[in-house]
């Protein structure tokens, strides 16, 4: 494409205005129509336009954009602006293009690659496709560029545009792309991408959350045992008339493991059996794990608050679960906890503060009784009055000292209107620019008794709430009960590659991202059950699905993209790739 003169082939402009998506209100600028005669760009993109989602100037697609999509979608004809593009170029190489590269427009305007289009639901809604096709546009090669604005002036459909590549190592836009939607990319090279000069500020934003994430699992992975290691009890203190907290410590050996906010330990009791607590305390780098058990019926919370006592050893596995919080995240988040249910997200609500000035806002409702039966209301209240976070508490049945001190902010129990009304106007922040965010784009906890989750799921499937991003934990008659087997890691074999790898449940990946670590290269788009395109064959073990497909594949088949094992043995048969 070096040296090749291009031409302005269209024009497009659009305000922010409110759209009805999926049932919600959105303010988008999503909607734009072609203008000609001379436009005028300015310093922050184009006179008479706005941005709605991001801080990018400018949007460009080629004419090569309109023809695949238009093909491979509908066959019909589309009128300009549908991608909700500022500018179609004719002869843009997209695949080439390098952050840094620059286009020249007429005699004024220079203007520089910033990075790749980061499509969202807007673009499944505008373009009648379902969400699996957001990572097959972001993937394709053919879905726009991000442009910066480096001189103003005035350009025109008919323009001629010469473009000048940038030079010492170029980084394409599409292995950006890549690194964000396909995954695999290391801490390093994520952030040398951050750091490119000029880099647009969505996908830095994306970014960020990545490398969080990334952070997240190198953390985890070190210092982490298999089977059971005894802790020394630290100290026992009594958070409420029936509610306990143990503070465990490793007395010799390694140091204990980061873990995932959210998950839980197996602790082994002898004849008792094991149970499973959440773990309700959070640390970058833990000096601690803190385990906060009600009393119940059973023989397991019985001996936690009887018998153990200070100085006692524990024999317990690393930290496991798959109910956590993914600080990869730049979605707001709303954390339902009822009862007990606070420990795990007491854990996420302090990892997701953790993140700092890139936090998304975070809604934390905290249901009790009253306020007797609030075990660590102080540490949930110590994040109240900080940017971005909003602390509610709901009582059943509130004392009469409750109140008098006005202790709570709801009598009786949530409802759909509640959290309505709670997480109206959410948003997040692109530097000075809002970003709507409705429920449906919103992240889902729930932590409490199965009553709770079954009405806390209806409420929020009532608002279109996106069901695969609504997480549920629940917990039974004996606080502490199994509810299953807790498995701590598996062999899977991939064929016909036979590649035989392990699966590790601390670090918790998906049969589709242990692939990937193997070095394999499953076929897949959305990542999130939706598409089938990750569908093989199971021909040895079980499987579970944090969330179940929205179309759940055939017997004996599996989606890699949302399943982990179940079992100490996989064999998958992935299909066969044909060139």
């Amino acid at each position: 494409m070096k040296d090749k003169l291009m031409k302005l082939q269209a024009i497009c402009i659009g305000p922010s205005q409110i759209q009805s998506i999926r049932g919600h209100d959105v303010t988008t600028a999503y909607v734009k129509k072609e203008v000609h005669g001379p436009v005028r760009v300015l310093e922050n993109g184009l006179e008479g336009d706005d941005v709605a989602v991001h801080l990018d100037a400018i949007y460009a697609v080629s004419d090569a954009t309109y023809d695949r999509w238009r093909s491979q979608l509908c066959g019909d004809d589309w009128p300009r602006g549908r991608f909700a593009e500022n500018l179609i170029i004719e002869g843009l190489d997209e695949a080439n293009l390098a952050v840094g590269d620059r286009i020249e427009i007429g005699d004024q305007v220079v203007l520089s690659v910033a990075g790749p289009r980061l499509p969202c639901f807007k673009l499944c809604w505008r373009l009648g496709q379902p969400d699996s096709f957001i990572g097959d546009f972001a993937l394709s090669g053919q879905s726009g560029v991000y442009l910066n604005v480096e001189n103003t002036g005035i350009i025109q459909a008919g323009d001629d545009i010469r473009y000048i590549p940038a030079t010492g190592n170029r980084t394409l836009i599409l292995d950006i792309a890549r690194a964000i939607f396909a995954g695999g990319a290391s801490v390093a090279e994520l952030e040398r991408i951050k750091s490119l000069p000029g880099l647009s500020q969505i996908a830095g934003f994306a970014l960020d959350g990545l490398i969080d994430a990334a952070r997240d699992a190198d953390r985890v992975q070190k210092n982490r045992w298999k089977g059971f290691r005894d802790l020394r009890v630290d100290r026992i203190v009594d958070e409420t008339p029936d509610t306990k907290s143990v503070y465990l410590v490793a007395p010799n050996g390694p140091p204990l493991p980061g873990y995932h906010a959210g998950q839980f330990l197996s602790v082994d009791l002898g004849e008792t059996g094991r149970r499973v607590w959440s773990l309700s305390d959070f640390q970058e780098n833990p000096t601690h794990y803190r385990l906060t058990i009600r009393k119940g019926d059973g023989p397991g919370t019985a001996f936690m608050h009887e018998t153990l006592r200070q100085g006692d050893a524990l024999a317990v596995s690393a930290p496991l679960g798959r109910f956590v919080l993914d600080r990869g995240g730049f979605k707001p988040v709303l954390m339902l906890a009822a009862g007990i249910g606070v420990t795990p997200l007491l854990s996420m609500l302090k990892a997701h503060i953790g993140r700092g000035d890139h936090m998304p806002p975070v809604y934390f409702v905290y249901c009790a009784r009253n306020g007797q039966d609030q075990a660590l209301r102080a540490e949930v209240d110590a994040f109240k009055g900080l940017e971005n976070v909003e602390i509610r508490h709901v009582f059943s049945q509130p004392t009469e000292a409750d109140i008098a001190q006005g202790s709570f902010d709801l009598s009786g129990r949530v409802t759909a209107d509640y959290i309505v009304d709670l997480i109206e106007g959410s948003h997040i922040m692109d530097g000075d620019l809002r970003i709507d965010m409705p429920p449906y784009e919103m992240d889902h906890f729930i932590c409490g008794p199965k009553a709770f989750l079954t009405d806390m799921r209806a409420a929020l499937e009532g608002m279109e709430a996106n069901s695969h991003q609504i997480n549920t934990e629940s917990y039974g008659t004996e606080t502490g009960a199994p509810v299953e087997p807790v498995l701590q890691e598996a062999e899977v074999t991939f064929v016909p590659n036979y590649v035989t790898t392990t699966w590790d449940a601390g670090l918790n990946p998906t049969l589709l991202e242990l692939a990937e670590a193997a070095g394999l290269s499953p076929e897949n788009a959305c990542r999130i059950g939706l598409c089938q395109t990750c569908r093989c064959r199971l021909t040895e073990g079980d499987v579970i699905y944090d969330t179940p497909p929205s179309s759940p594949p055939e017997e004996g088949e599996v989606l890699l993209c949302c399943a982990r094992p179940a079992s100490e043995r996989l064999v998958l048969e992935l299909p066969v790739v044909e060139d």
